[in-house]
């Protein structure tokens, strides 16, 4: 995928972006954010943040009453805190990730197009290396995004690779893999994926870097990486799933979402938010519950995060363990330093 250069104002309405944490566990920013307007104030205002669950538990507040509805979509995040950089040296061109389920003390990612067919895996504490999985009988075409949800059939943890990207809108060999989750404990090594589930759209070949995943694992979406005047357009395959055996996609929507071309999304794991992620800006979309994200055309969105400014390609976004909590990482262009690892804490400081 080409490198996109974007003008600093736009990644991050005018602010600085990314903090780093303290040894306390709190986080400051590098820089004070600058006034981007009322969504800016709503991401940026908060410039200490209590970091990411080191133990895969649920965080003390210390009694600090965060409001709303804590079974609700989050309504508000925190600035930015830095875990620390992605601790493998090979993770340049992170395009996808999330929290494991089997282990949500462990980030599950992958590289964009250039590398094999390799799932990674760091602490959510630091971003420490903690190893790299091998899928076999797989070779890598341009895998764009990583969802975490249920193996379909079973509901045990799977993750879903999307081998999805395709700039020159010529591929024929679209697919997904869906590859159970290595369980806590499991040594790095190969792992074998359950399904491969051939991808048939319905009008001839699409670029697209967003997957989600129904929260059951029976249903998935693809979000276009972009078209003509902004709309990119939403597909749905829908279960029951076979191994090799082609999913014939349906167009169910479409979505103008704000900033320069989808590049990541995840679904929360209840159903009722959706992150929609660009080169420049993360934003979310509540659901009813009678929704999915085929009616993201039909929803407003609000920005949950702008930048930051260190994440120079920003591809991949996944929620935290609580669903409601994000996690963000980029792809870094022309330097051997391996990205930050981001996290943004939900503060919903109003009912939802």
């Amino acid at each position: 995928m080409a490198a996109l250069l974007v003008a600093c104002a736009a990644c991050s309405g005018g602010g600085s972006g990314a903090g780093s944490v303290r040894p306390d566990g709190g986080s400051t920013l590098d820089a004070a954010p600058q006034d981007g307007g009322a969504d800016a104030a709503a991401d940026d205002a908060a410039t200490q943040d209590d970091g990411p669950p080191v133990d895969g538990g649920s965080r003390d507040t210390g009694g600090t009453d965060l409001g709303g509805d804590p079974s609700g979509p989050c309504q508000a995040w925190a600035a930015p805190a830095s875990v620390g950089s992605a601790g493998d040296a090979n993770l340049l061109e992170a395009s996808g990730v999330v929290v494991g389920r089997a282990d949500p003390s462990r980030l599950w990612l992958h590289n964009d197009s250039g590398d094999a067919a390799v799932l990674y895996a760091l602490a959510t504490a630091d971003g420490a290396a903690l190893g790299r999985w091998r899928m076999v009988g797989v070779d890598a075409v341009d895998f764009e995004d990583l969802a975490a949800a249920p193996c379909p059939g079973d509901g045990a943890p799977c993750l879903w690779v999307g081998d999805i990207g395709d700039n020159n809108q010529v591929r024929q060999n679209a697919r997904l893999l869906v590859v159970p989750e290595p369980p806590p404990g499991d040594r790095p090594g190969p792992v074998l994926p359950r399904l491969t589930l051939p991808l048939q759209y319905p009008e001839g070949p699409v670029d697209a870097e967003a997957l989600l995943v129904a929260p059951d694992g029976e249903a998935f979406w693809i979000i276009e990486k972009g078209a003509a005047e902004g709309q990119s357009r939403i597909f749905e395959g829908r279960g029951p799933f076979a191994d090799e055996v082609p999913v014939v996609l349906t167009t169910v929507g479409s979505i103008t979402a704000p900033g320069l071309l989808v590049t990541g999304a995840d679904l929360s794991p209840d159903g009722r938010q959706v992150l929609v992620r660009t080169y420049t800006a993360t934003t979310a979309y509540d659901l009813a519950e009678e929704q999915t994200p085929a009616d993201l055309g039909a929803v407003a969105g609000r920005t949950a995060a702008r930048g930051p400014l260190s994440e120079q390609q920003g591809e991949a976004v996944g929620f935290a363990e609580d669903g409601r909590s994000f996690w963000t990482v980029s792809e870094v262009r022309g330097s051997t330093d391996p990205p930050p690892v981001h996290f943004y804490r939900c503060t919903n400081p109003e009912a939802p």
